[in-house]
C-alpha cells in the first residue's frame, strides 16, 4: 500500500497518527472520521516499513514520561521483524539496557554503532564485542582498579534499597527511530516511543518495574503490562507529541515493533526463558561461578569480578573506537590485538594506563586523538608514532605532561592538531617546521595555544590554517605565516590579537577574522587587494571598524555582525563594489540596516535574528 496515493484528509490523519500533533502546527488539520480504516492502514503500512528498514535507531536520553517497555525492541526476532536491516545505531544512558541488548544481540550481519554514558565494566564489554559485530564503540569504561571503597558502599546500599534504581531508570522515554526506503519513497523514519503508566494498549508486550533485577536473579520476568506508541515522518518532520488525539489507537507501531515472533505466545510455560542478561561470554572465565561472582558468589568491594574476565581470541570488526575514564593497559591491548580494521581510536582521561606504548600498536590506525591523557610522556608518544606508521590525523588536547618534543618529520600526516596548551613554545613549533617537515601536511590547527607569540609556520603543503583563541599572537607570526605557507585556502583567527597583520594569499577564499577586537580598517582594505579569490569573509565583533574599503569582484559572503563603529557609508560602498554578493548580516549594527534589505535581487540580507523555534 502506497501511503502517499492516499486522500489527503485520510494520508494527513494517517501521518498525524504516526507523527505526532507536529502537522498540526505546520497548518495542517485534515479530519477524517473512518477510525477503524485509519487502524488499518497503520498497521498495513508499518508492517511494510519494517520489510523496507536498513537502519534502526535506539535512543535512551530522550527525557519524558514513565517509560515501561523500552527494551522491548531487542527483544523481537531481529531477522524476521527488520528482514533488510543492515545498521544498528544504539544509545545507552543504564546498564540495564545495555544487558538486554548483551542477552539479545543482532546478527552477525547487522554493522553495530554504540555509545554508551554509563560506567562499562570490562564484562560486558568483553561480552557484547564477542557477541555482535560492533563497528563503533563510544564507551566510558570502568576498570577494575579505579573501583574505590566509597563507590563499593554506595553500589551496595543501592542494591540494597530495593528497586530505587528501576524507579529511577523509568523517569526517562527512550525513543527507537527506524529509517530506509519505507513505501518507494526514500527517508522514511519511524519513532517508537513508550506510552505513560496506565496506558493499556492489547497486543503489546512490555518490561515492567525489576525485570531486568530478575532477570540477572535468574527468575522470571513479572507480568508485562503498558503499551507503545507509534509515530512515522517523512522527510522533514519533527519528534512526535503525546497530544495526538490518535495516540492511543490500537495501531500504534507496538503491533509491529513489540509484538511477537508467529508461533506461541511468549510465557513462562509455551516459550523458553530468555538469556539471563548476566550470562557469562562465549569464552567464561576461568575459576568463575555460574553467577559471574568470586568462588563462593561474594563480589568483593563492589568489583562484579571483572578481574577474572578473560580476553578471548577473537577476531572483531571495530574500525572506530572511543574510550574514556579508567582504562587499562589489558583491556587497550586486547582491543588492538584483536581488530586488524581499526582506524580511529580516541583516548580521554585514561587513568588506568600505565605503558599505553606497548598496548597502543597497530597497522589500520590512521587516527589517533588524546585528550586530557595527563600521565603521558613525549617518549611514549614518539614510541606510539613509532608503532602506528600509518597515522594520517593526530590531535593531542590538555595533555600537561607534554612538551611536543616528540614531533618528527611524518610523510604520512595529513592533519596536525595540537590543541589547548601552555607546553608548546615558538621555539618548539619554529624548530619543527624547520627541521622535521611534514610534505603531505594539510590541515594544521593550534587552536588554544595561549603561550604562542611570534613562532615561525613555513610549510608549501597546509591549506586549512587555525589559529583560534591565541590571545598573544603578534602580528608578525601571522603575516609571516601567510608569507610562508603560499597554498592557504582557509584560515580562522577567531577572538586573536591582531591588529594589522599582513594577509596575503593568491589561493585564500575563506578567512575568519571574528571578535578579533583590535583589527583595524587598514587590515581589512589591503586584504581585499591582496586575496583576489576571497570567497567569504567573516568580521563579526571587530569593533574596532569603521570604514574599510570593501571591494572585491568575487566574494558571497560577509559578515559585519556586532560590527557597532562601522559607518554606514562603507557598507554602501560594499553593495556597489563587490557584485557577486549572495549573504550579507548586518545585525546590530548602529544605523539603519533594513535599507539594504532587496537591495541586490540574488543577495540574501540579515539584519537581525530570529531566536523563534521553528519546527523542521
Amino acid at each position: 500500500m502506497d501511503i502517499v496515493g492516499l486522500p489527503p484528509p485520510l494520508r494527513t490523519h494517517v501521518f498525524r497518527h504516526l507523527a505526532g500533533a507536529e502537522l498540526v502546527r505546520g497548518g495542517v488539520c485534515e479530519v477524517h472520521p473512518d477510525v477503524a480504516l485509519l487502524q488499518l492502514v497503520c498497521r498495513e503500512f508499518l508492517d511494510q516499513l519494517n520489510e523496507e528498514v536498513e537502519d534502526l535507531f535506539f535512543d535512551e536520553s530522550v527525557p519524558g514520561a514513565v517509560d515501561k517497555g523500552r527494551h522491548q525492541i531487542f527483544k523481537q526476532p531481529w531477522a524476521p521483524t527488520y528482514p533488510r536491516l543492515r545498521r544498528f545505531h544504539g544509545s545507552f544512558d543504564t546498564l540495564d539496557a545495555f544487558e538486554v541488548l548483551i542477552a539479545f544481540p543482532p546478527p552477525p550481519h547487522i554493522l553495530s554503532e554504540l555509545s554508551l554514558s554509563f560506567d562499562l565494566p570490562r564484562k560486558p564489554l568483553v561480552q557484547l564485542l564477542t557477541r555482535a559485530t560492533v563497528k563503533k564503540l563510544d564507551a566510558r569504561l570502568r576498570e577494575p582498579s579505579a573501583a574505590t571503597a566509597a563507590a563499593a558502599a554506595g553500589a551496595a546500599g543501592a542494591a540494597g534499597a530495593g528497586g530505587a534504581s528501576d524507579v529511577s531508570s523509568q523517569q526517562q522515554i527512550s525513543r527507537a527511530v527506524v529509517s530506509g526506503p519505507g513505501v518507494g519513497r526514500p527517508g522514511y523514519a519511524v519513532s517508537v516511543w513508550g506510552q505513560p503508566e496506565g496506558a493499556e494498549h492489547p497486543g503489546s508486550t512490555v518490561v515492567p518495574p525489576g525485570a531486568m533485577r530478575a532477570m540477572r536473579d535468574g527468575s522470571p520476568p513479572p507480568a508485562a503490562a503498558g503499551a507503545q506508541r507509534a509515530s512515522v515522518a517523512g522527510p522533514g518532520t519533527v519528534s512526535p507529541s503525546s497530544s495526538s488525539p490518535m495516540a492511543n489507537r490500537s495501531s500504534s507501531v507496538s503491533d509491529a515493533a513489540s509484538a511477537p515472533a508467529p508461533g506461541p505466545a511468549p510465557g513462562p510455560s509455551s516459550a523458553p526463558a530468555p538469556e539471563p542478561v548476566a550470562a557469562p561470554a562465549p569464552a567464561p572465565s576461568k575459576g568463575s561461578s555460574s553467577n559471574g561472582s568470586k568462588k563462593g558468589g561474594k563480589k568483593k568491594g563492589g568489583k562484579e569480578a571483572d578481574e577474572e574476565v578473560e580476553f578471548p581470541v577473537c577476531q572483531l570488526e571495530l574500525e572506530d573506537l572511543r574510550l574514556a575514564d579508567s582504562l587499562a593497559d589489558e583491556t587497550l591491548g586486547w582491543l588492538l590485538r584483536s581488530t586488524s580494521v581499526l582506524q580511529s581510536i580516541h583516548l580521554q582521561t585514561a587513568q588506568g594506563l600505565r605503558s599505553p606504548e606497548l598496548a597502543l600498536k597497530s597497522e589500520s590506525l590512521t587516527t589517533i586523538s588524546l585528550y586530557s591523557v595527563n600521565f603521558l610522556t613525549d617518549m611514549q608518544l614518539k614510541q606510539i608514532m613509532k608503532a602506528c606508521p600509518n597515522v594520517t590525523s593526530l590531535e593531542i588536547s590538555k595533555c600537561r605532561s607534554i612538551n611536543f618534543s616528540f614531533l618528527e618529520s611524518n610523510p604520512k600526516l595529513v592533519r596536525l592538531a595540537l590543541l589547548n596548551t601552555r607546553q608548546l613554545t615558538d621555539q618548539t613549533l619554529t624548530e619543527f617546521f624547520k627541521h622535521k617537515p611534514c610534505p603531505a601536511l594539510k590541515q594544521l590547527d593550534l587552536s588554544g595555544c595561549k603561550s604562542l607569540l611570534n613562532p615561525v609556520i613555513s610549510s608549501r603543503s597546509v591549506e586549512d590554517l587555525r589559529l583560534l583563541h591565541c590571545p598573544q599572537l603578534q602580528d608578525t607570526a601571522v603575516s609571516a605565516a601567510f608569507n610562508h605557507c603560499p597554498n592557504l585556502r582557509s584560515v580562522n583567527l577567531l577572538q586573536s590579537s591582531v591588529e594589522v597583520a599582513r594577509f596575503a594569499s593568491t589561493h585564500l577564499h575563506t578567512l575568519v577574522l571574528a571578535t578579533c577586537q583590535k583589527l583595524r580598517d587598514e587590515a581589512v582594505t589591503d586584504l581585499f587587494r591582496l586575496c583576489p579569490n576571497l570567497l567569504a569573509l567573516d568580521l563579526g565583533h571587530c569593533c574596532q571598524l569603521q570604514e574599510p574599503v570593501m571591494s572585491h569582484p568575487k566574494l558571497e559572503k560577509i559578515y559585519l555582525t556586532f560590527c557597532v563603529n562601522i559607518h554606514e557609508i562603507a557598507v554602501e560602498r560594499l553593495f556597489t563594489s563587490c557584485p557577486n554578493l549572495k549573504h550579507v548580516e548586518l545585525a546590530v549594527c548602529m544605523f539603519d540596516m533594513s535599507r539594504f534589505v532587496g537591495l541586490k535581487a540574488d543577495c540574501e540580507v540579515v539584519t537581525n535574528f530570529d531566536f523563534s523555534w521553528k519546527g523542521s
